[in-house]
Order: C-alpha cells, then sequence, then structure tokens
C-alpha cells in the first residue's frame, strides 16, 4: 500500500490484495478475565471495529501471563480460558488510524477497558484477493451499482488426455464506468472425478470447476486495478501499470484455443446408454435440470 500527500488531504493506495501494511494491523489487548468465548469476543470486536472501515480480518487467542511474541514461544505456558489477545487487520491505514484515536483506552467491553495500538507483527508477502474479499471490497468504495462483470467466453478444454479431468479456461470483464475503467481477467480451474461412468459425479465436476475458473477470472481482472482513497472521502480507480505473470500465460493459451461456451450438449445421449433407465428418466429431464442448475448457478455467481 502506498501514499501520497498533498496539501491537508492524504490518500492512500490500495490493492486487490492482502494488506500487509504495519499501519493497517492493530494489537488489541485489556480482554482480560472476561466470561466469554473466543468466538463472542470476536463478534464483539467485529462489531466495534467495522465501525471505522472495512475489515480483512480479525485473529482472537487466549492470553497467557506472557506476551503475544514470548507465547509463540512457549508451548506449554498456562492459559487463562477467560483472557485474550487480538489481532484486527483493515484494508485502509486510514481506518486503521481512526480506530486507534477513537477505541484505546476510551472504549470499554463487558468494563475492561481496550488497550489498541499498532501491531508490530512480521510483515508477510501478498497474495491476491479471493473473489468474495474483491466484491465485498470493489462494494464498500465504489457502491453496489458502481462496477459490473460479465463473462465474455468459457472453453472447456479437452487437450489434457485425462477422461476424469475436467478442466475450464474462463475470460471475463470488468468494467467500472464512473471511472471509464475497464479490465479483462482470465481463470483456469480444473477438478478430477472418480468415474468416468458416473455422469452425476461429471456433471457436478463441470458446475464447480465452471464456477471456480470465473471467480478466478474476476480475481484476475481486479488485480490490474487499484482504489486510491482520498482523506475527504473521494475514491479514484486506476489501472496497475503491469499485468500478473498468470494472465499473460492464460491469454496465450486461450489464444491457441476455439473460445466458445460449451454446455453440456449430447451428454443426454451418453446417460441413456451409461446409466439405469429406472433412475435415469427416458426424456432426460434429470439432465435438463442439472444443466438448467449449473447455468443459473454460473449466472448467479456473475
Amino acid at each position: 500500500m502506498a501514499k501520497l500527500s498533498s496539501h491537508s488531504v492524504t490518500a492512500e493506495v490500495i490493492r486487490f490484495m492482502s494488506p500487509q501494511s504495519e499501519r493497517t494491523n492493530l494489537y488489541v489487548t485489556g480482554l482480560m478475565e472476561l466470561k466469554l468465548s473466543s468466538e463472542q469476543i470476536y463478534i464483539k470486536l467485529h462489531t466495534v471495529f467495522s465501525e471505522f472501515g472495512l475489515l480483512y480480518e480479525i485473529q482472537v487467542f487466549p492470553s497467557t501471563k506472557h506476551g503475544p511474541q514470548e507465547e509463540e514461544d512457549k508451548d506449554h505456558a498456562e492459559i487463562s480460558s477467560r483472557s485474550y489477545y487480538a489481532f484486527v487487520k483493515f484494508y485502509s491505514s486510514f481506518a486503521a488510524a481512526k480506530a486507534v484515536a477513537t477505541l484505546n483506552k476510551k472504549y470499554l467491553i463487558h468494563g475492561k477497558l481496550l488497550k489498541v495500538s499498532f501491531a508490530t507483527r512480521k510483515v508477510k508477502d501478498d497474495y491476491p484477493l479471493h473473489y468474495s474479499a474483491c466484491c465485498s471490497l470493489a462494494q464498500y468504495y465504489l457502491g453496489f451499482n458502481g462496477w459490473s462483470s460479465h463473462v465474455v467466453h468459457i472453453h472447456e478444454d479437452k487437450d489434457h488426455g485425462d477422461p476424469t479431468l475436467v478442466r475450464f479456461l474462463c475470460a471475463t470483464k470488468l468494467n467500472i464506468p464512473k471511472h471509464h475503467i475497464t479490465c479483462e481477467g482470465i481463470g483456469l480451474s480444473e477438478n478430477t472425478f472418480p468415474d468416468v461412468n458416473d455422469l452425476r459425479s461429471r456433471l457436478e465436476a463441470i458446475k464447480k470447476t465452471r464456477r471456480n475458473s470465473f471467480s478466478r477470472a474476476m480475481e484476475n481482472a481486479f488485480q490490474q486495478i487499484a482504489l486510491v482513497v482520498l482523506s475527504n472521502g473521494k475514491v479514484a480507480v486506476e489501472l496497475c501499470s503491469e499485468k500478473p505473470d498468470e494472465m499473460v500465460f492464460l491469454v496465450d493459451l486461450l489464444r491457441k484455443q476455439i473460445i466458445e461456451v460449451n454446455n453440456v450438449e449430447g451428454l443426454e445421449e451418453e446417460m441413456t446408454e451409461k446409466q439405469d433407465n429406472s433412475v435415469i428418466p427416458k426424456d432426460g429431464s434429470l439432465l435438463d435440470a442439472m444443466n438448467n442448475e449449473i447455468l443459473l448457478d454460473l449466472m448467479m455467481d456473475i
């Protein structure tokens, strides 16, 4: 995450990646001698901290008489089941700073005063957000109607020689009309099913693989943009200069394929030949229902 400044207005750049800046990660203590489970602590912290901005994650740990750094090296330390500490991570450093200023030694949970500070945990490598997290981040800063997506192509790759393998390539387009931004994403997904004669498991594998290829294509598209968030609340969107290496590889792969939308046409005859008629209706109604379910699920995910 990068920061920019101009006079009294500052800005930060938020990518669709896991936030790793120390200025987005908070260390919360003061959760001592509480008759609450870790799940209840999580819910309370989420309710309190989400007032300041979108949360990436909350981690709650049982506390000991040692600090969190020492605790990692003391596997046999005595743990109190009613005392905790937590790490709360935001996407935005602005939100994290506001939470520290507002809550540190000023907010009570069950009569216990919270202590909130910036964490000093070791920064890990960042990685792309999952599709659901990308959607949450986009909707939070751009609004529900501030962006849209659709499938450009989805193609089943059958050139692998494995009859139990299902592989799909998907191309999607991400549109952010207010900021005049359009970018494409490419996703690859594959799954296996145990029995080539079990058409139901094959259809389920197709359904899952299509959905996953779409999700990965959208993750790929979101990686190509960055949110520029100003301290006055305004948000801009910029295209990133470099495309992920994965996208370059998949674009080349798609160019070698004949792109077409693959339905499960022709499977009705295959089902009739391979399945017992007492289980599969001769009119193919079960197959039609499963086909419709696959397509409906894909459209709902989109």
